[in-house]
């Protein structure tokens, strides 16, 4: 596994990947066809950081860790998307928290593992309206035949749905 620091290449890669990934449109009369366009359009990048406290819990599944642990600490719940430091993974589907300080916590994968996340930093009041659970807010999630969220897809974000982060 790479664990060599953060490049700046990587948010690079991690961009042109997810412009391949805006290609297979969900519908094109949406706003936003796909998720990847989404987050390409309103996301930004962040850049790996090591587990902020204790012991790495590498738990559970992504989103729900990432909505338990926003809860828990008061960080922020993201969604959108990671590179994997192993070329074979590659770009996928990911939910992680950001600290108070704008640093990436992640919860599922050990340090090291990603180079480049590139997601939206959603508002509580969003995540809440949306009522998904401990499930992505937006994208798919576990539950696979509850689909994207389409209203947001379709129609846009709504002006509070995004936090301002560091």
């Amino acid at each position: 596994m790479n664990t060599a620091p953060y490049p700046a290449a990587a948010a690079d890669h991690l961009r042109c990947a997810l412009q391949r990934l805006r290609i297979p449109v969900l519908d094109s009369s949406y706003i936003h066809p796909t998720f990847a366009h989404l987050v390409l359009t309103h996301g930004r990048g962040y850049a790996p950081a090591p587990w902020p406290t204790g012991v790495h819990p590498r738990s559970g599944e992504c989103f729900a860790a990432a909505h338990s642990w926003a809860s828990r600490r008061g960080w922020t719940y993201c969604e959108g998307y990671a590179l994997a430091a192993e070329p074979v993974i590659g770009v996928f589907e990911h939910a992680w928290c950001l600290t108070a300080d704008g640093r990436v916590a992640d919860p599922t994968l050990p340090d090291g593992w990603v180079v480049a996340y590139r997601g939206l930093a959603l508002s509580e009041s969003f995540i809440r309206a949306h009522d998904r659970g401990d499930d992505a807010v937006i994208t798919f999630g576990r539950n696979l035949s509850a689909g994207p969220n389409t209203a947001v897809l379709r129609d846009g974000l709504p002006p509070e749905a995004l936090i301002a982060t560091p």
